[in-house]
């Protein structure tokens, strides 16, 4: 465990170092240092599919987002909750958008998703935080219960919109590839639930590993399971 902490906060700090570099990074410099199995993406854009993609906080997740925009034909958007601070807030949307990215706040989708209807897109949902909303799934979670909001699983059931998962890998110091793996062609053929287990267990595997590279401080179990009544 003193091992995989200490690791976990180097890299932890080699995030929002290599964050401030994407202010002046160009394409060629990220696709040097962060690569891809952009094909997955290319594939669904030839057959006129959206898609959306199930992430979880492994670093270095904001190169990834810079990334897939400069290496994919569709618009990328992705959901976000906006920061306290609007200083920072505003420096993160910068930095999220100079991909020509698309960014929605997840306190206001209902107009974005409008826009989206009209062009093919890849929407990401980083959905290993802790939901506020109760419209969650409760399942195992490395060895606890953890609930895991379904928007994104509705999202894409709704767009009959293939799902894909992504894991970031980090190769050493400064460089990433990004694994596209399928979940499914078509999220309205599944069962409801289905997906949203596929990404957990699939996430789960990804801690296990490589758990120094997933964002450990973001309390993901702080809710509790609600406490079922004896009848």
């Amino acid at each position: 465990i003193q091992v995989m902490m200490s690791r976990f906060y180097r890299n932890f700090c080699d995030q929002w170092v290599e964050v401030l570099k994407l202010m002046s990074m160009s394409k060629k410099a990220l696709n040097r240092r962060f690569k891809g199995n952009w094909e997955v993406f290319d594939h669904f854009y030839q057959t006129e599919k959206n898609v959306c993609v199930l992430l979880g906080h492994q670093f270095n997740w904001e190169w990834g987002n810079v990334a897939t925009q400069w290496n994919s034909q569709q618009l990328f958007a992705g959901i976000y909750l906006p920061l306290s601070g609007k200083a920072m807030d505003r420096l993160m949307l910068y930095i999220r958008r100079r991909s020509g990215a698309m960014l929605i706040s997840a306190q206001d989708m209902l107009p974005a998703f409008k826009t989206l209807q009209h062009q093919r897109y890849i929407l990401a949902f980083m959905a290993d935080q802790s939901p506020a909303s109760d419209y969650v799934k409760w399942l195992p979670f490395m060895h606890r219960p953890a609930a895991f909001f379904l928007a994104p699983e509705k999202a894409a059931r709704r767009a009959k919109a293939a799902v894909v998962f992504a894991a970031v890998v980090k190769l050493r110091r400064g460089y990433y590839r990004l694994d596209l793996e399928v979940l499914s062609e078509d999220a309205s053929q599944e069962f409801f639930g289905t997906i949203t287990e596929k990404y957990v267990r699939r996430l789960e595997q990804e801690l296990h590993t490589r758990p120094e590279n997933w964002m450990w401080t973001h309390r993901r179990w702080k809710k509790k399971p609600p406490v079922t009544k004896p009848e």
